[in-house]
């Protein structure tokens, strides 16, 4: 939302799923459109597993949005784009991370050129970014299992590996649960290489999720380009 607010779009609409991740998606729009004054014109919903989408696609476009926010799966998401190609329109599309990282593959390339232009969120870096720490998980990666040198997964599962034991290399010789906890519970601004600074607090509020903001990055029809050059934190339009 920080990101379309800042690129001038006024109305915006959603297209999710009937499960949780589409709910989960539509609760954020709806509370950070109200935040940063954008619009919600229109929320449609598709059945998951579904390959029915143009039904949804035509009443958003008759709400007239500028911007199109997906949460849909990967293959739904490639649907949408391709249906949105077919009606010769041009909305800015913007799907999540599962659109830009760990489901690229199956997102962007059933949809083929009508993915070219897109725009996602990343919670992680690029698997092919020029950060030290992921030119260190791909060099990892080639020694070990060099199929997967250009896999999110396996960039988020290092960056994971690597917090954890950052976490137990400061708990000393308590190596207990409730140790565990305290320590990452004192982890604030942690600077992975790889996600945004980490920060864990009590579970009660929402604290153990560890990290806020995101990248933004575009399809341009053959890789993934950043168009944001640090991470964005929520409330902040990006200009």
């Amino acid at each position: 939302m920080d990101f379309l607010a800042g690129k001038g779009v006024k109305k915006l609409a959603v297209i999710g799923q009937d499960n949780e991740l589409g709910h989960a998606i539509r609760d954020g729009v709806k509370a950070e459109a109200a935040a940063t004054g954008l619009e919600v014109v229109a929320n449609e919903t598709t059945e998951p597993n579904s390959t029915e989408v143009s039904s949804a696609v035509l009443k958003v476009r008759d709400a007239g949005p500028e911007a199109i926010v997906l949460g849909t799966d990967n293959t739904q998401s490639a649907l949408v784009m391709k249906a949105v190609r077919e009606l010769g329109w041009e909305p800015r599309i913007m799907g999540t991370s599962s659109t830009v990282t760990t489901g690229s593959a199956g997102t962007v390339g059933p949809a083929g050129e009508a993915a070219k232009g897109i725009h996602g969120t990343l919670i992680s870096e690029l698997p092919v970014s020029d950060a030290p720490e992921a030119a260190a998980w791909r060099a990892a990666q080639q020694a070990a299992a060099p199929s997967e040198a250009g896999s999110a997964y396996a960039l988020q599962a290092y960056a994971n590996t690597r917090i954890f034991f950052e976490i137990v290399s400061r708990m000393g010789d308590d190596l207990s649960w409730p140790n565990f906890t305290k320590t990452a519970e004192s982890l604030k601004d942690h600077k992975s290489g790889i996600y945004p600074p980490i920060t864990f607090g009590p579970a009660a509020g929402g604290g153990h999720v560890g990290t806020t903001g995101a990248k933004v990055a575009e399809w341009d029809g053959s890789a993934w380009k950043l168009v944001t050059d640090d991470w964005v934190l929520p409330g902040r339009p990006v200009f």
